[in-house]
């Protein structure tokens, strides 16, 4: 009820962002020490994620009235090479798949693709867009199946008897909740005032 509230002050959302954090950024980069690994420092990467997602809400604060707005932020195609050289080098760099095939056995994927792990996921147009959101913060932890064995390699494994499924809490989720950030938040607050009829 509280999001029905801003959507009706404010007007409906204009995007659903989702942010993955890179271990790659400068701010990380340049704190860390020459023998360091980033996957070494969950205190760090979440200071930086935190500070970003911080960066990202102050700076989006206008309504997009019209599609050349939305045109204007969200593209679904490679950057051309001659006028958008250095975005298009990031979109390759960390926002598609490959090589693969012969090139790369390891990578399940067949051929180089776009993926939208860390961009803009969809323009709003429509009040739904409150209920999706709300389902997608709200749905279940992370689990991964997983089994404990020695290193005994002619053992032989029942799958199906040594699966566990369980709740995967990453370091930097943890450093999250230590740290006291929030989870969730709300902007503006909503405040629930209590109506009383005459004589009730």
């Amino acid at each position: 009820m509280d999001a029905i509230a801003l959507v009706q002050h404010f007007g409906k959302p204009n995007l659903f962002i989702t942010m993955t954090c890179n271990p790659s950024w400068t701010e990380i980069k340049e704190h860390l020490w020459s023998i360091d690994e980033a996957q070494n420092r969950p205190d760090l990467i979440t200071r930086v994620f935190k500070a970003i997602i911080e960066e990202l809400k102050t700076g989006n604060e206008h309504k997009l009235l019209t599609t050349e707005a939305y045109d204007d932020i969200i593209i679904a195609e490679l950057p051309d090479d001659k006028t958008n050289t250095d975005l298009r080098k990031l979109v390759i760099k960390h926002m598609m798949l490959g090589p693969c095939g012969s090139l790369d056995p390891t990578n399940s994927s067949m051929k180089k693709k776009v993926t939208a792990s860390s961009n803009i996921q969809k323009f709003c147009s429509d009040i739904k867009v409150v209920k999706y959101l709300y389902k997608y913060i709200c749905k279940e932890h992370d689990k991964i199946p997983f089994c404990v064995q020695n290193n005994d390699t002619n053992i032989e494994i029942d799958k199906i008897k040594e699966y566990r499924s369980a709740r995967w809490v990453s370091p930097p989720e943890v450093v999250w909740c230590l740290f006291g950030f929030p989870i969730s938040e709300m902007s503006p607050s909503v405040y629930l005032l209590q109506l009383h009829l005459e004589g009730q």
